[in-house]
């Protein structure tokens, strides 16, 4: 054994960092530190928002969880963390070895950034990588379970722990927890109750209010939390794609949780079949003997490879190269699991007891000369009639919550469907008669077509209980005008009330307004708090870290 790796208890010392955002991160860390503690390590678990608690040039072993916010860029909590290790003052790591296990979804350009920069960049600070890097999609139980495999098997010939018996053999797999009652991996079918179009006629947005009924789940949630929701996916596609691929549909085949049911069913509600993957791309390009395809899976491809999927699905690959055919199990065997989509609840069980309501936005757009279809989004709209059911289950969220104290001010930015915790927010501190002013900022195109719960809002306004209603209508008018706009425009008094211990939330689009908001925030402070740039991000991070400044982005 080397004893160097170990403390003054004479136990192995793991230490276990997070980069969390909605929580799962968080979570999924502090099971990997109690795991480790059960076979004898001493396993801190730290947020990386505390980065210098930990002296990792004094450290051995290191395993960083973290998830990616929007482009590739790290969670709010490990913004400090990222910005110190790419420093100049960033020290060297020729003591440590590490293993990373990013979290992302296949949706976004850069999947799993921060989990791929943190491995890249401890390597170039001399650390030695002892167990492989895994990135996970949404579904990331079954790749993150290899990965602690990999990590155990590898410690265990690293740093034997001295607690006989206790450590698993290289790759043995533990018995899986099975969660009690409702869950991601038990939804409860829900009975759609309500649906209802926010928008008028006329109006190019399409967003509709939903209402679930979750008496008899057991299931409990706070606002701030989402819903994640099961969905299906569109039946014309599944018979295009049947005809495409030369099957029948009638074809036994088994899930990913190893169900057997027809080829259909499972396209339908258990495989994903719009965005393309690099293993499926892969295998496609093995029977095309296409080049092309084939080039655009190098490393050095990846930006060519991302552009080329964006407007295109997996059906566009069959069509384009009819004599590619596959049998059944050939297909489902390179297709990727249907993941479920989170949603922002925008209710509060205080004031819809058994209830939980959703804002959803409809998507419908045309690429590449066909028609395409937001997979939940449209089996919500177009699929789901009152009084079917859909699966849910509750994806809590530590860092987007009210205040604790309800005499705090709290001021909301939620444009389009990002309105949706705000609502929640608004019906929570009413029903609780929480005395804290409140503000909100909100936004879309038209004032006539597009004010996402008028009638809800205007009389909070007019009641006194929501203290500052300010709107911004982007095509009412010759000249844009956005949410961060009206920040600017009210930058003083939002100045005043972050001085008197107001809260900031945002939520919404993550690629662009949600950093123009953030910039305007920044500007804002150093305008009317007579700050340098400097000290008003450093305001900034001390309202992150006071949990005054949280975001729900997507």
């Amino acid at each position: 054994m080397n004893t160097e790796s170990l403390p003054e208890n004479g136990h192995a010392r793991v230490v276990v960092m997070f980069g969390s955002q909605s929580g799962t991160a968080e979570e999924l860390a502090k099971n990997f530190g109690r795991k480790l503690a059960a076979l004898g390590y001493e396993a801190p678990v730290v947020d990386m928002a505390k980065f210098r608690e930990v002296d990792l040039t004094r450290e051995k072993y290191l395993l960083a969880v973290s998830s990616t916010w929007g482009e590739g860029e790290p969670p709010d909590n490990a913004v400090d963390f990222w910005n110190h290790l790419e420093s100049a003052e960033a020290p060297r790591l020729e003591n440590l070895s590490f293993s990373v296990l990013g979290l992302g979804d296949t949706d976004y350009k850069i999947f799993c950034g921060m989990g791929k920069n943190l491995d890249r960049r401890f390597e170039e600070l001399g650390a030695r990588r002892f167990a492989p890097r895994t990135d996970c999609p949404l579904e990331f139980e079954e790749p993150a379970q290899a990965w602690w495999s990999s990590v155990t098997g590898a410690l265990h010939q690293l740093a034997p722990v001295q607690v006989p018996g206790t450590v698993a053999a290289a790759g043995e797999k533990e018995e899986e927890e099975v969660p009690a009652g409702y869950s991601k991996k038990n939804p409860f079918p829900a009975s759609l109750l309500v649906q209802k179009r926010l928008c008028g006629p006329g109006s190019p947005k399409d967003t509709r209010h939903l209402e679930f009924s979750l008496a008899g789940s057991g299931l409990s949630y706070e606002v701030g939390d989402s819903l994640g929701l099961v969905p299906r996916n569109d039946p014309a596609l599944v018979e295009e794609l049947l005809q495409c691929v030369g099957c029948s549909g009638e074809e036994s085949v088994l899930t990913p949780e190893n169900r057997e049911t027809s080829l259909r069913a499972a396209l339908i509600g258990s495989y994903s079949i719009t965005g393309i993957s690099r293993k499926f791309l892969k295998d496609f390009a093995d029977r095309a003997k296409d080049f092309y395809l084939k080039h655009l899976l190098l490393p050095e491809m990846n930006k060519d490879f991302q552009a080329w999927c964006e407007g295109r699905e997996i059906v566009d690959l069959f069509l384009a190269f009819p004599q590619v055919k596959y049998a059944a199990e050939e297909l489902v065997a390179v297709l990727g699991k249907l993941n479920p989509r989170l949603y922002s609840i925008s209710s509060s069980l205080k004031k819809h007891p058994d209830q939980v309501h959703l804002t959803v936005a409809r998507v419908e757009y045309e690429s590449r000369g066909r028609r395409r279809l937001g997979v939940a989004s449209t089996f919500l709209a177009d699929r789901l009639p009152d009084g079917d059911t859909a699966g849910v289950f509750v994806q809590a969220a530590k860092g987007f919550k009210p205040p604790t104290d309800p005499a705090v001010p709290m001021i909301m930015v939620g444009p389009g469907t990002g309105i949706a915790p705000f609502r929640a927010f608004l019906e929570e501190r009413e029903a609780v008669g929480a005395t804290g002013r409140n503000w909100l900022f909100f936004g879309n195109p038209h004032r006539a077509l597009d004010y996402f719960y008028e009638d809800e809002f205007e009389a909070y306004h007019a009641s006194g209980f929501l203290t500052r209603l300010d709107l911004a209508w982007s095509r009412d008018q010759g000249e844009k005008v956005y949410v961060q706009h009206l920040l600017a425009r009210q930058g003083r008094d939002i100045w005043a009330w972050l001085e008197e211990g107001a809260h900031f939330y945002v939520c919404g689009d993550a690629s662009k307004m949600a950093k123009d908001v953030d910039d305007a925030l920044h500007e804002l402070i150093a305008t009317h708090g007579g700050m340098s740039t400097d000290d008003a991000a450093n305001y900034v991070k001390q309202m992150k870290k006071d949990k005054r400044y949280q975001r729900d982005v997507y």
